[in-house]
């Protein structure tokens, strides 16, 4: 499990909008969201 993820507070004014901002830019491979891969030494 990643230790990378940022948290949306809930009880933030804006919450619902920024929510679905997200939602809406993760499909679109946004590149502010996700870790890329690296490749392991063999």
């Amino acid at each position: 499990m990643s230790q990378k993820w940022l948290h949306i507070d809930s009880a933030h004014d804006v919450f619902d909008s920024t929510t679905e901002t997200v939602a809406k830019r993760i499909p679109r491979n946004d590149p502010r969201f996700g870790i890329s891969p690296t490749t392991k030494a063999r």
